[in-house]
């Protein structure tokens, strides 16, 4: 920095007080004490400057303002700032879309903890930047931080910092399936936390809040529902109710979101996310937990049939997210190309599967189910057999719900191509994962324990024996539309570990450390992680009451058979819990697929009866009513109309169409309108044609008495009484002119209603 000019002297004259003129040397000592004087008050006037500025930067990031933190700050000169200074630079270029400038300058905040001996900042440095490196990328950088977070914390007395790295104990433990030693890191954690967060009350909120994510993970991740959920709501009360800063709160909404539709609990996630979007609408627009949260808000509406309003979002989420969060812009594209798809716009929905594939989330079960509207059954069979062996090597997008959408895809694509034994297995695999079929761990979600079900089968059945119409209703295409695409739902399949952050900094007493929130890492929530959400409903087509072939058992790869399973004896995909209950959403898309196998595999030598279709189709209808989803109910009333002409209730078939119709026009559902109403107005005609005039009911017991059966079979086919059944040949009798059940048996015989 320059100095003011001095002012020269008369040369060769006395000065104004009489003594001699000053020499050149004497001049030169003179201006160099001035101009160090000048130098020094100019760097205090600089140093104060820079404390200011700090300042600044430190309100800003205590309102959440970290932009203008990080325009403070990063404007400074790098030589001015402290290890704290540079936390606090990280921090604010993560939460405003910089990570590669945030692991730059905690990598140096690092070094100046080191340096100084400060282990626990250096330690709860190094393992921020293990979350870092991980979320971005970098998995050897990530190790190598993880391990110097321990070398400086693992053997200091026990302090708040030590939170973070029995967190990373759970997760590992958790991973390798070591249930009671995560259990045992989780429960360190919450102990660490309560022991000495009076150290830092925020800071220790925050953590025993985290502590209990923890430790839900650990029991969802290894079937433990019950326990897990409740764990998860005890941290989301102290996000709900404000207790948390901005940092935490955002992290387990994301996580808390994640886990429930990885775990189809459809009500948690309807409550949190909605939880979640009125706590983004106040955070500002570079806010990156923003587009985080939105996805699972897609999830939600997509479920909901709010299809315009996931689609809006869907958009918002791509255009919130950074280059870093590529699963999260993945899951909005699957959406969209799901309702595209449903909608009928074939071209769309593949551009939309091209580019989440492209962003890395798997475009299944969507993009099969896709081909199979295309006529392309044998391509959707192959490509859901690679995703479901992806996902039983632990390769694939985790998560029972993701699993579950694929088994019920393949119901689907199986029945459709008449293998109805492949399609039984694939039931089977799916009431074990719902907690309605025998405990096994060849289920879905087992890791390294089973392969994919197989359309292979030699002896499989067509399942459309059922008559054309009959096929119709269950799905084969008469009416010149596509098949119906299957419902997305949503995902989330992610593992539930789900994020990596950067927790508060707890700081240190003698390190300046401000204690400030740091900012999160959450993973990939929204890529292959949820599960995606793809498909929801089972297979139109039809089939049998038969269950699966054994107990425990793992699906045979190339025979659709099963076999003695060598895995562990719970099921490790967190879907059912102890007591054998899972999801009602598990459960929903069990019965659907179970009733779809039921119908397909009926036969007219009476063996079997359309009541073995009828009673898990009631059960998944009302499940899907109660959980407020109307694509799917709409599907599964398609399913029970083919069960009530099966079983000769015309009435019963119109009914259930019809309310199938106005579904799916709400809906926008143009394909799967159109089929409805064509096989309404069928149906319809031949109301209008049935002979004598015989009401819908009557030409249903006259089937039934033609059939042989007697009064009592009746009512029990038809779920009404004796009484009822008595009543209704009594006017049947009537209007025929008969007096028998030989002479109505031959009118029916006569009148093509046998």
């Amino acid at each position: 920095m320059g100095t003011a000019p001095r002012r020269s002297r008369p040369p060769g004259g006395p000065s104004g007080d009489g003594a001699p003129a000053a020499g050149p040397s004497h001049d030169r000592k003179t201006a160099a004490r001035k101009a160090t004087a000048e130098d020094a008050t100019a760097e205090g006037s600089a140093a104060g400057d820079s404390a200011a500025r700090k300042a600044t930067a430190r309100d800003a990031a205590a309102r959440d303002a970290w932009a203008d933190a990080y325009h403070v700050l990063s404007a400074l000169p790098p030589g001015t700032l402290t290890p704290d200074d540079l936390c606090l630079l990280a921090d604010a270029a993560w939460w405003t879309g910089h990570p590669d400038e945030s692991v730059a300058a905690r990598a140096q905040a690092y070094s100046g903890y080191a340096r100084t001996g400060a282990e626990r900042p250096a330690g709860h440095a190094a393992w921020m930047l293990f979350y870092d490196n991980r979320d971005i990328g970098r998995p050897g950088a990530a190790s190598g931080w993880l391990h110097r977070a321990r070398q400086h914390l693992d053997a200091l007395p026990e302090c708040l910092e030590q939170c973070y790295t029995a967190w990373s104990d759970a997760e590992e433990a958790s991973e390798r399936g070591d249930v009671p030693a995560a259990l045992a890191a989780a429960r360190r954690m919450s102990a660490i936390a309560r022991a000495h967060g009076d150290r830092d009350p925020p800071a220790g909120r925050d953590l025993l809040a985290m502590s209990h994510q923890v430790h839900a993970g650990v029991l969802l991740d290894h079937g433990r529902t019950a326990e897990g959920l409740a764990r998860l709501d005890d941290a989301m009360c102290s996000v709900t109710a404000g207790e948390l800063s901005s940092l935490f709160t955002g992290w387990i909404y994301c996580l808390a979101l994640t886990r429930c539709m990885a775990a189809a609990d459809l009500g948690r996630a309807v409550e949190w996310s909605e939880a979640a979007m009125r706590w983004c609408a106040d955070r500002s627009a570079d806010d990156p937990f923003r587009g985080l949260c939105r996805v699972h808000r897609v999830q939600v509406l997509d479920l909901r049939g709010d299809w315009p309003g996931a689609a809006a979002e869907a958009l918002r989420v791509c255009a919130e997210t950074g280059p870093h969060d590529a699963g999260i812009s993945g899951e909005a594209h699957y959406i969209a190309g799901d309702i595209h798809r449903r909608r009928g716009d074939s071209a769309a929905a593949e551009t939309e599967y091209a580019r989440a594939h492209a962003l890395g989330r798997t475009p299944q079960p969507g993009l099969a189910l896709l081909r199979l509207a295309e006529g392309r059954a044998d391509q959707a069979a192959a490509a859901l057999r690679l995703a479901l062996t992806d996902e039983f090597d632990g390769t694939g997008p985790a998560g029972p719900f993701g699993t579950a959408q694929l088994l019920a895809a393949l119901v689907e694509v199986e029945l459709a191509v008449g293998n109805a034994r492949a399609a039984r297995v694939a039931v089977g695999e799916l009431e074990r994962l719902a907690g309605t079929g025998p405990s096994s761990v060849g289920a879905a979600g087992a890791r390294g324990t089973g392969t994919a079900p197989s359309t292979a089968d030699p002896g499989s059945v067509d399942a459309r024996t059922g008559g054309s119409e009959d096929a119709d209703l269950a799905g084969s295409d008469h009416v010149g539309t596509a098949r119906s695409e299957n419902a997305s739902a949503a995902s989330a399949g992610g593992t539930a570990q789900g994020g990596a952050t950067h927790p508060k900094n707890t700081g240190q007493a003698g390190t300046g450390s401000t204690g400030h929130a740091g900012a999160a890492r959450p993973k990939n929530t929204g890529a292959e992680g949820t599960g995606g959400t793809g498909h929801v409903g089972a297979a139109r087509s039809a089939g049998t009451d038969a269950v699966g072939d054994g107990p425990s058992r793992a699906v045979g790869a190339d025979t659709g058979t099963v076999g003695p399973s060598d895995a562990v004896p719970a099921d490790p995909s967190g879907a059912r819990d102890a007591d054998g209950a899972g999801p009602p959403l598990l459960h929903a898309l069990a019965d659907t697929a179970r009733g779809a196998l039921a119908l397909a595999e009926l036969r007219p030598d009476a063996t079997t009866s359309p009541q073995q279709a009828r009673r898990p189709l009631c059960r998944a209808l009302a499940a899907w009513l109660e959980l407020g989803v109307p694509y799917e109910a709409a599907r599964v009333r398609m399913l029970l109309a083919a069960a009530d002409r099966a079983a000769g209730d015309q009435e019963g078939m119109v009914l259930e169409l019809r309310a199938a119709h106005a579904a799916f026009t709400a809906l926008g559902s143009d394909p799967e309108a159109r089929r409805a109403a064509a096989l309404l107005s069928r149906a319809e005609a031949h109301d209008q044609a049935l002979p004598a005039g015989l009401s819908p009911r009557e030409a249903q017991v006259l089937r039934l008495v033609a059939a042989g059966r007697t009064n009592r079979e009746i009512a029990a086919e038809l779920c009404i009484s004796e009484h009822t059944v008595a009543r209704h040949l009594n006017n049947m009798f009537t209007k025929l002119g008969v007096g028998s059940r030989a002479a109505a048996t031959a009118f029916a015989c006569t009148h093509d209603l046998a």
